[in-house]
């Protein structure tokens, strides 16, 4: 429904709308392919920063005041919470990786939210090979200011493969 619609509908019941010259109705994608492109391609930005221990970048697809419920149940209230976190991450020098795969992006009808489920992989090296996480995730993303950022994230761990501790730390 068009605006001026809105807007003429409103006036004829008498309804005030909270509307002023200035007002402005924000441009969003021409479609829901676009917007799930924007979104793929912001987690595939925020995954390579993650493999270039780029704290910074990592966190850049979260809105300002995002939430981040890491797997292990800590919530992390922010953007710069979360950089902050990943910094501390990335100073363990057994972390290799953590990579999330979009299994499922669905838009709102209104194409202002968005939401994201799939699955995700952290790795560690170990002496004798690699320690593996993994399990599900879930993002709501906002479109704003004309940019797809999380507004949240929920990371639930399903599976833990640890590698052999008692192997030798000198084997091949």
């Amino acid at each position: 429904m068009k605006l001026s619609r809105v807007l003429w509908g409103a006036a004829a019941l008498g309804i005030m709308l909270p509307i002023s010259a200035n007002s402005a109705v924000e441009k969003r994608p021409n479609s829901d392919a676009e917007s799930i492109r924007a979104i793929e391609t912001r987690r595939q930005s925020s995954n390579e920063a993650i493999a270039a221990r780029d704290a910074t970048g990592a966190a850049a697809h979260l809105e300002t005041d995002a939430m981040v419920i890491a797997s292990g149940g800590a919530v992390i209230r922010g953007r710069e919470k979360m950089r902050a976190a990943f910094e501390t991450v990335f100073r363990n020098d057994a972390f290799v990786t953590y990579l999330r795969n979009p299994g499922v992006i669905e838009i709102s009808a209104d194409g202002a939210t968005a939401a994201e489920q799939g699955r995700w992989t952290g790795v560690w090296s170990a002496p004798c090979g690699a320690r593996l996480s993994s399990g599900v995730y879930q993002a709501r993303w906002d479109y704003r200011e004309g940019v797809w950022a999380a507004r949240s994230e929920h990371y639930v761990k399903l599976n833990e493969i640890a590698a052999d501790e008692n192997c030798a730390e000198d084997a091949p």
